[in-house]
């Protein structure tokens, strides 16, 4: 049997293989790109999974795709001609990855980003790709001679619909998960496992099709970016594309269906969720369909707030994530959900289930797929420097390009002189953006200290213990997050250490209403 990829070539399109395989924000995405390189490879002041760049923009990776090319070509050639007959199946899929870097960075890229920010722009996409004809007319040339050696999942409306998957992904978590420190960058990282899981392979063959059966579960403080990192997960789903219709499967901007669950009753949750029929309660004067039902194939149901809902509800939501069969208030009719399952929730669920307010096998049906988002505070105690990015990134949402400049410098001026480095920024990113305005408006910004009588409350020291200092300042904190992984990073020791300081009386006059 005759190799396809040459000896000469055969490092270098083993490591493409690797570089395509892997997660593209991770560290080791840079060691493949040197690997592939050897003494060619440049070293950027700043790589392109921490700033999204074009590939122009990235020497690197324009010479990777001209390399590929070149031995795309000579292999291509070798089959074509019957010098090579039958290609081995590993040889088979590392020529596929040669292909897609070609389809990718070279064909379809920057047209498929024209076609993403557009539809997102306007909140509607038609679905249709004006470009797919010259997409097959590549895929014909290069992956038909092969395709009998390939994994059947490997057609030309699949690798279509991955590469539009994959061109979502970059677009949406750079947009969603804003920052360049390394807790943002690992963030990032997480979230496109999340998406495709570690093992891209398996995923191109098998998983792209069963993802909405994993739950995910966001957690992490008030304000921290959760609904943001759903909004990435759910937009960069797989949607099919259908050759006969010219069509995707499914609007990705019309994906979403958000519900915050600790804003409504738990009837009205229920109607927006399983949906009613007529009569099934005061107001229900025509039947309705639920998110469960309308969300389809394609869709996602965003729970926002999960730890805050009635354990009577809780039961209702286990069944339909066991089962994906629920019916509609008033109906005795099963219907099946076919779409996935978003969770998000700032609660402890581990203490809450503990606490008897959340049911334990709801929560390890949730927990599959988890994510964890970080707080302000701890992402500017890895890196101090963030606070001007995040700023910036602020500013340019609301001012022109120099006026934005402008502003930055007066806010994080305003930060280091009226703030100062020990702000623990407990409203997360939803009070940097406070912050920015309230400098913008009123050039100053006082933020308010929610625990104002717990402070003044604060004991004299004077003939107390160190454990009973300890255990004041652990409650005290902890009354204020509500969250002991939180609690632990703030304060820098374990999580059964908080556990082992809590004061059950003493974290009563920090949580009840006359004590804030």
């Amino acid at each position: 049997m005759t190799d396809l990829i040459p000896a000469e070539h055969r490092a270098f399109a083993e490591t493409i293989k690797k570089l395509l395989d892997g997660n593209p924000f991770l560290p080791e995405r840079l060691t493949l790109e040197r690997q592939a390189l050897g003494n060619d490879y440049r070293e950027m002041k700043q790589s392109w999974n921490v700033f999204a760049m074009e590939p122009s923009d990235d020497p690197n990776i324009e010479q990777i795709r001209l390399r590929s090319y070149e031995i795309l070509e000579i292999c291509r050639e070798r089959v074509v001609s019957g010098e090579v007959k039958e290609p081995s199946a590993e040889d088979a899929l590392i020529y596929l990855n040669l292909v897609l870097m070609h389809l990718y960075y070279h064909g379809f890229r920057d047209v498929l980003g024209t076609l993403i920010e557009g539809a997102y722009t306007q909140g509607y996409s038609d679905r249709t790709v004006p470009f797919y004809k010259e997409y097959r007319d590549l895929y014909d040339r290069y992956v038909e001679p092969i395709s009998p050696f390939l994994h059947s999942a490997y057609t030309a409306e699949h690798i279509f619909a991955y590469g539009f998957q994959v061109r979502r992904a970059y677009f949406f978590i750079y947009r969603f998960i804003v920052g360049t420190s390394s807790q943002i960058t690992r963030l990032r990282a997480r979230v496109w496992q999340s998406i495709f899981t570690h093992n891209l392979e398996r995923y191109q063959q098998v998983l792209y099709g069963q993802m909405h059966e994993f739950i995910s579960l966001v957690t992490g403080p008030s304000g921290s970016g959760k609904e943001l990192v759903a909004r990435a997960l759910a937009m960069t789903r797989y949607i099919p594309y259908n050759q006969k219709t010219g069509r995707f499967e499914e609007d990705f901007t019309q994906s979403l269906y958000p519900l915050n669950l600790s804003a409504i009753s738990a009837t009205l949750m229920e109607s927006e969720l399983f949906g009613h029929c007529k009569g099934a309660f005061t107001g229900a004067l025509a039947d309705r369909k639920g998110y469960l039902e309308e969300c389809g194939r394609w869709g996602t149901v965003f729970l926002d707030e999960i730890g805050d809902v009635d354990v009577g509800v809780q039961v209702k939501l286990l069944r339909v994530l066991q089962t994906r069969q629920f019916q509609r208030l008033g109906s005795t009719d099963t219907r099946r959900f076919e779409g996935k399952v978003i969770a998000a929730t700032n609660v402890d669920l581990v203490e809450a289930i503990r606490a008897e307010q959340f049911r334990s096998d709801l929560y390890y049906r949730l927990c599959a797929d988890h994510i964890e988002t970080p707080s302000l505070g701890a992402i500017l105690k890895d890196d101090p420097k963030e606070i001007r990015y995040l700023v910036r990134h602020i500013s340019r949402r609301m001012l022109a390009v120099d006026d934005a400049e402008q502003l930055t410098s007066e806010v994080c001026e305003w930060i280091e002189t009226g703030l100062g480095n020990t702000h623990q920024w407990p409203g997360n990113f939803r009070e940097l953006e406070q912050c920015v305005k309230n400098v913008m408006i009123q050039k100053s910004y006082h933020p308010q200290n929610l625990n104002q009588a717990a402070d003044d409350a604060a004991p004299n020291f004077d003939g107390m213990t160190l454990a009973q200092i300890q255990t004041y300042f652990v409650t005290r904190v902890y009354a204020r997050e509500q969250n002991y992984e939180q609690t632990a990073r703030l304060l820098e020791v374990d999580s059964r250490t908080i556990r082992k300081y809590i004061d059950q009386d003493l974290l009563k006059t920090f949580t009840t209403p006359d004590a804030s």
